[in-house]
């Protein structure tokens, strides 16, 4: 085995850490993280989410455009939510974006992301 990603390694180099924040205003897909390149996998590692909203929403994660749901969150009114995975939730295909989508979000009720991934060469 040579790759991190199948060895489960974390090497904590600052080249291999990525972290991306982005707001959520729409119920449609949101990219989390973009994609790192051809047999780049972006693994997650931590994932902290605010509800800006009055009212309780809902969070599917996937780790690729239209992909599976690999988490889902339960944000109630004003909630914050995180969750450092320490074993890396993988990334199931190389160079594709992480994505999260509301149930029910717009312009003024918003939700924060901050995610943490590291680069493995797949």
């Amino acid at each position: 085995m040579t790759t991190y990603s199948q060895l489960g390694i974390i090497n904590n180099q600052r080249a291999d850490i990525t972290t991306s924040i982005t707001s959520i205003t729409t119920i449609m897909q949101s990219n989390v993280v973009l994609a790192g390149g051809d047999s780049i996998f972006n693994d997650l590692t931590y994932l902290k989410l605010t509800n800006h909203a009055s009212f309780p929403i809902r969070l599917d994660l996937r780790d690729s455009i239209s992909g599976s749901i690999r988490d889902r969150f339960f944000l109630s009114a004003s909630g914050t939510f995180s969750e450092n995975y320490i074993v890396p939730l993988k990334q199931t295909t190389a160079n594709s974006t992480w994505t999260l989508s509301a149930n029910t979000a717009d312009s003024t009720n918003f939700i924060s992301v901050i995610a943490q991934t590291i680069k493995n060469i797949g």
